[in-house]
């Protein structure tokens, strides 16, 4: 009888942590869904990605970094993924959208990313083709839906 005690003891010893996750991945999974995840961390290796290229560009060009530069990449960060849980709860009231208003707005800030990417590759002396960086732009921008 006492092992059972202490084994049911040691379940609740952790039972508030536990509750805590359990309501955090129950707001993530409500607000991002569970069929992006992919995207998502892709998302956020970019925007990792963009950050350390642009301290890399601006050490090469001599540009000073300040703290409210530096503080842009989480701002950013905070403003994408309420973009894209504001997109996926939108879907919640629109059913007809399902699916697809999460997708294109996650799209469109991967895009932007990679550009980012690539602009700043360039700026550190890394050759980046100007037909793929235009395509991509033109994509960005909305041009390619209206091209047959």
């Amino acid at each position: 009888m006492e092992y059972i005690l202490v084994l049911f003891e040691k379940i609740i010893a952790g039972f508030d942590v536990k509750i805590m996750l359990g309501l955090a991945w129950s707001a993530l999974v409500y607000l991002f869904g569970t069929g992006q995840s992919e995207a998502i961390i892709a998302l956020f290796f970019l925007i990792l990605v963009d950050w350390v290229f642009g301290l890399a560009a601006a050490k090469k060009t001599g540009q000073e970094i300040t703290s409210a530069k530096f503080i842009r990449t989480p701002i950013k960060m905070a403003v994408y993924f309420t973009l894209i849980a504001s997109a996926h709860v939108s879907e919640y009231g629109v059913p007809m959208m399902a699916g697809f208003l999460d997708e294109t707005m996650t799209a469109g800030l991967i895009i932007t990313e990679l550009l980012s990417v690539f602009e700043k590759s360039g700026k550190l002396g890394f050759v980046i083709p100007k037909r793929l960086l235009n395509q991509l732009e033109e994509f960005r921008d909305g041009a390619l839906s209206d091209k047959k």
